[in-house]
């Protein structure tokens, strides 16, 4: 997990890093000319703005920022006029430095802990499917039973394959793809 930081400016340079330490998250520096896209394990977008508040509605209207992660404008403006503009422009608060660095601080350990959650229970949501998962292997052998134990943990992982192996005796474990004249057909 990590905060992606967009850099509009100088300022503020050195609390990325302390910020991202403080809410136990990684952190990704680019620039305002770098390309913006948002990664699957980005928490928080923060376009860092001090003194560059106009140049954070400009960046706004420029870029699509359709994503499930909170965007924060993050400028040194105390005038809430400027904030009011970033959020109607589609950031999803704006926060004005120093006054507001504890806000910012829960913002973004909010937007972790919500990630946390969610990747908590989608991995129960997969624990709980595993049965499902093989539900087409017959087979009641301890061998068998401990093999696709072994492969459900693999079962969180999109990218990751398995392939099965093994005799096929008794016609025990067959892994039958469902319709498979395989499954069916005799010895």
């Amino acid at each position: 997990m990590k905060i992606l930081v967009v850099q509009l400016s100088e300022s503020f340079g050195g609390l990325w890093d302390q910020l991202a330490g403080d809410v136990e998250s990684g952190i990704c520096l680019i620039g305002d000319d770098d390309p913006y896209r948002v990664a699957s394990d980005v928490v928080a977008v923060v376009l860092a703005a001090g003194g560059a508040e106009r140049d954070a509605l400009e960046w706004l209207e420029a870029h699509t920022t359709a994503t499930s992660a909170p965007l924060y404008a993050v400028g040194a403006d105390p005038e809430r006029r400027i904030g009011l503009q970033l959020v109607g422009s589609g950031a999803s608060d704006y926060f004005a430095l120093p006054e507001d660095l504890e806000l910012l601080r829960n913002a973004l350990a909010s937007a972790v802990s919500r990630r946390r959650e969610t990747l908590r229970r989608d991995a129960r949501a997969m624990m709980d499917a595993r049965p499902e998962a093989f539900a087409t292997i017959i087979g009641e052998s301890p061998a068998l039973k401990a093999v696709l134990a072994r492969a459900a943990r693999l079962l969180p992982h999109r990218q990751a394959n398995a392939l099965i192996i093994g005799e096929n005796r008794h016609r025990e474990g067959a892994a039958g793809a469902g319709d498979s004249r395989r499954r069916t057909a005799p010895n």
